[in-house]
């Protein structure tokens, strides 16, 4: 089947390196990524200002964006500035997902099933779905950056290394404490797996159960050297919200231990 060009969505055999042949297409795009890319976006109340500076920041580094929105009315607004932005067409995917306290782990899985479907329906078996944050600004070549790491080894996920070492890290144990566990604010998994976050943990335990299950029992993740993506708000809500910063610190952590504690005491 035809590979779709990265900017105008036009169905060609593209390679890397290539410039879109569609006739008459003047998009004048490079191709750079292998496989089918494609970024999910819980949006959390968040400032739409946010949320656009991060699609801004992919326009060369997905095929195409899940918005999952979780704001109690649709922003359907958001849409057209998004378009413009080079996400049109079939390259946008917009879902409303309301509710309080928002279930992250259900938000990105909710987005997760809709990039399969997708790559289902184009026949598409391997591809990269990448999990951020909508306040998470990447840095240029951050997407082909972590699937060439990604394709390379046997890691579920790949992500920019926070302790900026110079070479590949592959973690296939535990973390031993906070700093080394993996960016899920700013991540890629192989499409292909079918991962999906465990809707018990409904706040940002989440993240450290999926990294967990990655290192265990999928081959491991891979940390990439390079410059990190800009997280402008890391723990705002959680330290702002009563009721989240319970259920994070309190509810979760206790779904955690009773998940993980016996696994972690043998290992």
């Amino acid at each position: 089947m035809a590979e779709r060009c990265d900017t105008c969505w036009h169905a060609v055999d593209l390679h890397e390196g290539e410039r879109c042949r569609w006739p008459g297409c003047e998009c004048g795009h490079v191709v750079q990524l292998e496989l089918q890319t494609w970024a999910v976006v819980p949006s959390k109340r968040r400032l739409r200002t946010d949320l656009l500076a991060l699609v801004d920041s992919l326009r060369d580094q997905a095929h195409g964006v899940v918005v999952v929105d979780n704001n109690d009315e649709r922003d359907g607004a958001v849409d057209d500035e998004i378009a413009a932005r080079g996400f049109a067409g079939a390259r946008l995917q917009h879902i409303h997902l309301p509710g309080y306290p928002p279930n992250l782990s259900r938000l990105y899985n909710a987005g997760v099933e809709v990039v399969d479907a997708l790559m289902a329906s184009l026949g598409t078996e391997r591809y990269n779905v990448c999990l951020l944050n909508d306040d998470v600004v990447v840095p240029a070549g951050w997407a082909v950056s972590l699937e060439k790491a990604l394709r390379g080894t046997p890691a579920a996920m790949a992500y920019t290394d926070r302790l900026g070492r110079s070479v590949l890290a592959l973690m296939t144990a535990p973390p031993p404490d906070f700093s080394h566990t993996a960016t899920l604010w700013a991540c890629m998994l192989r499409g292909e797996l079918k991962l999906r976050y465990d809707e018990q943990f409904v706040w940002w335990y989440g993240d450290n159960d999926i990294d967990l299950r990655c290192r265990l029992d999928h081959g491991g993740t891979i940390a990439v050297p390079g410059p990190m993506p800009d997280h402008t708000h890391p723990s705002e809500e959680t330290f702002n919200d009563p009721v989240l910063s319970r259920i994070a610190n309190t509810d979760d952590a206790a779904r955690f231990n009773a998940k993980w504690a016996a696994r972690m005491a043998s290992l």
